[in-house]
């Protein structure tokens, strides 16, 4: 290998350790407590360095959270394949997997979440890349029966795109339950525009009421 490839790799290696320990920090104390001298001496290298590969810590916060929806995605992805597309199973494992991160998560993360322009502005980027794949869930659900017909599913994830960002914006997650916004926003959406058959596949698996 030539020292150039070398050198290559051991960046790429290290900008993933330097990812992996701000990940296990800022889900452990949150975000404002975690300097950037913190996470260079967890992984005992100099701040000039970790500067080198990070500007500031809203970028590093920012490939975080890149990383963290694209291992959500990959895992929903097999998920669904496994069980041949079902969109209530999806919801269900959405929920439970929402659920068990929560469990890791210092309530705090998600509070401080709100005070950086550059990841509001991830999301919202990443929220217009999914509305057509979720239209797709949408036509999915109709076809398999959980979702009623004749509904105009464009307006109704736009409602509860902007209901969830409103959670975000104005509630407290700090002190809130883990499964605030899905139980109060995201499940009675889900009930609202389900069929008979799609509420008693979720009562059964005790989600909602």
């Amino acid at each position: 290998m030539s020292k150039t490839a070398h050198s290559s790799t051991y960046r790429l290696e290290l900008k993933q350790r330097i990812v992996d320990a701000a990940t296990k920090e800022f889900l452990a104390k949150g975000i404002k407590l975690v300097k950037m001298d913190d996470i260079a001496a967890c992984l005992t290298i100099s701040k000039r360095t970790l500067y080198e590969i990070f500007e500031n810590k809203e970028l590093l916060l920012l490939e975080v959270l890149k990383q963290s929806r694209q291992r959500q995605h990959d895992h929903i992805s097999e998920f669904a394949k496994s069980v041949g597309g079902n969109v209530i199973d999806i919801i269900i494992e959405l929920y439970n997997s929402h659920a068990e991160a929560c469990k890791h998560v210092n309530p705090l993360f998600y509070e401080e979440l709100k005070k950086y322009e550059i990841v509001r502005d991830f999301m919202e980027s990443e929220n217009d890349k999914q509305e057509a794949n979720a239209q797709l869930f949408f036509q999915s659900g109709i076809e398999q029966g959980y979702f009623r017909p004749g509904l105009d599913y464009r307006t109704i994830a736009r409602i509860m795109r902007q209901s969830v960002k409103d959670a975000i914006n104005n509630v407290d997650l700090s002190v809130a339950t883990n499964d605030y916004i899905y139980t109060n926003v995201i499940f009675v959406f889900f009930r609202g525009f389900c069929t008979l058959k799609g509420i008693e596949a979720l009562e059964q698996r005790g989600k909602i009421q």
